[in-house]
């Protein structure tokens, strides 16, 4: 009963996360997402150890149902750069899982250095455009903190949990170990995890090595994996599958924005939605609505000269503005259509 408790009382702050944003720097009439989409939870596939199904199978997998996952290749195994490239030009992840997969306990801090700082480098020399922003602690084990914070944006640990709205550190985020060495294998195995971080409105992290019989560890079956990915493709309104550094850019973002309204005419609404972050690195869309004045039934968002996504949405007995917008990016307009 206890852990039912905590568990409601953790879903309704992460419902209610938007309106506690609104009182600190959200000006009156407008929400932030929690999740990209007004999603009720984040997904997040990892793949460790750059396997040679997650090339065959993996890869064209998740490009034929457009979603996108990470990857943490391990320098030292002869990764396939050529197919990271391609993974990478749909919007895969490619990031750090070290060079030559070590555990960080026996490691020096002269040792933890040059095995976070080279991966990083050789991944972005060997991946055209690719800020390698995110790494995976090899054998769930955690390099100094002071020493990853210095390279990484965030780190993925192993605790088996669903992962908080926003992580109570980023350098230990929770994900979740798959196939056949644990007891979640299936496709309706993921989902149930996927559906607790539903329920906290949270961000649920798995761990893959590899896939059917190309001798990775923990392997999972190429079908359950397919059959994971039509779930969520077909309720895109409840999850978001992002790769790991969207979804710790958009938690960042969110936590970090404010909104301006500049003026609020009868035909024209200006906004400036901004952050203190470093612009270069936290540049992906976040999720607003705005409240209609009471006579506009839809309208057309402007940032700059570009055309936002946008929808009107209707809650309650209230009707919104539902749009995407990059803080930072530019004056937001809202024009009444």
């Amino acid at each position: 009963m206890k852990q039912l408790n905590n568990i409601f009382r953790i879903s309704i702050l992460a419902t209610l996360l938007p309106f506690y944003l609104s009182a600190q720097n959200i000006a009156p009439g407008y929400e932030v997402a929690t999740w990209k989409g007004f999603t009720k939870a984040a997904v997040t596939y990892t793949f460790d150890d750059n396997t040679p199904n997650q090339y065959s199978i993996g890869i064209p997998l998740f490009n034929e149902f457009d979603l996108q996952a990470t990857f943490y290749p391990v320098i030292n195994w002869e990764p396939n750069w050529e197919a990271f490239n391609e993974a990478a030009a749909t919007g895969h992840e490619i990031a750090s899982h070290t060079v030559a997969h070590r555990s960080f306990n026996d490691l020096s801090e002269q040792e933890q250095h040059n095995e976070l700082k080279n991966s990083q480098e050789i991944i972005q020399s060997k991946i055209e455009g690719e800020k390698c922003l995110t790494h995976a602690y090899p054998f769930c084990i955690p390099a100094i903190e002071g020493i990853v914070s210095e390279y990484y944006l965030a780190a993925r640990h192993c605790f088996g949990q669903v992962e908080k709205a926003t992580p109570d550190n980023f350098f230990l985020i929770n994900a979740i170990m798959v196939g056949s060495e644990y007891n979640i294998e299936t496709a309706e195995d993921l989902i149930m995890k996927a559906d607790e971080a539903v329920q906290l409105g949270g961000w649920c992290t798995y761990v893959f090595h590899g896939i059917e019989n190309d001798g990775g560890y923990s392997p999972v079956d190429s079908l359950e994996l397919r059959k994971s990915l039509q779930h969520f493709d077909k309720n895109r309104d409840t999850y978001w599958v992002a790769t790991f550094a969207d979804v710790t850019r958009y938690i960042k973002q969110r936590d970090a924005v404010s909104i301006s309204e500049k003026k609020a005419g009868k035909k024209s609404i200006r906004v400036e939605i901004s952050h203190t972050l470093d612009n270069s690195i936290y540049n992906i869309p976040l999720t607003f609505r705005r409240i209609f004045p009471n006579d506009w039934k839809n309208a057309r968002v402007k940032q700059g000269k570009k055309v936002l996504t946008s929808k009107p949405v209707k809650i309650g007995d209230n009707l919104y503005i539902e749009f995407e917008a990059i803080p930072n990016a530019g004056e937001v307009k809202i024009n009444k259509l």
